[in-house]
């Protein structure tokens, strides 16, 4: 304990002690909001098979109680708040698909038979109005927060489709699982790119279209 400096206090101690900040809460979002950013892109990664939100819920709570910020629903197009009404988050709950929309999911992925009815999201990423303590400093007391959670709503690719259907866990398999295999994760790299294209979408910037790895990647910078 002398030696690390751990009786001393944290300024005076010899050795910066990395953290992930998951005691405290697990997006790292409490941060960026008490700094006033006006866009923050949020990724709700955690384990979360069922769609609690418990980390997005307690950050919100945190920003909330110590910082005075709130975050309220936009309208359908995503362009308008709608004052007093709170996040809700419903376009990311889980869902069961339509029987129609589970049949044309069964025909992408060749099944004649034991028609697939995996819980389904509507959307990919949902958009809040952050809406800041009012302060002489700043111009606007308001921000743009997205928030996208890993999920499948339907529209992916044929051998996503098809890896889930193998894979149910996917994309909320659990996070003490540290080895994929390599199906594994070109399954997440190309969810994690199709959500990347409909995002930019939403934004109206121009993305990079195609589902294909780069073929080799070892040797540059990005």
């Amino acid at each position: 304990i002398e030696r690390l400096g751990l009786a001393q206090k944290p300024k005076q101690r010899p050795y910066v002690f990395i953290s992930d900040g998951g005691h405290v809460e697990n997006l790292g979002l409490l941060q960026l909001l008490r700094r006033r950013c006006r866009l923050i892109v949020a990724v709700d990664a955690g384990h979360d098979p069922q769609h609690e939100f418990v980390d997005v819920a307690n950050a919100l709570r945190l920003a909330r109680i110590y910082h005075g910020i709130r975050c309220v629903e936009l309208t359908a197009d995503g362009k308008k708040d709608t004052d007093e009404k709170e996040w809700s988050l419903q376009g990311l709950s889980l869902e069961k698909p339509a029987a129609q929309d589970a049949t044309l999911l069964a025909s992408a992925l060749g099944v004649t038979s034991g028609v697939s009815h995996q819980l389904r999201t509507k959307h990919h990423f949902v958009a809040a109005r952050i809406h800041y303590p009012e302060d002489a400093n700043y111009e606007d007391n308001t921000g743009l927060l997205i928030l996208v959670k890993p999920s499948m709503n339907g529209d992916e690719s044929p051998d996503l489709l098809q890896y889930q259907k193998s894979s149910p866990a996917f994309p909320q398999e659990p996070t003490s699982e540290l080895v994929f295999s390599p199906a594994q994760v070109e399954s997440y790299r190309s969810l994690g790119f199709h959500i990347g294209n409909e995002l930019c979408d939403w934004f109206q910037i121009t993305p990079v279209r195609g589902t294909a790895a780069p073929a080799d990647h070892t040797s540059k910078e990005h």
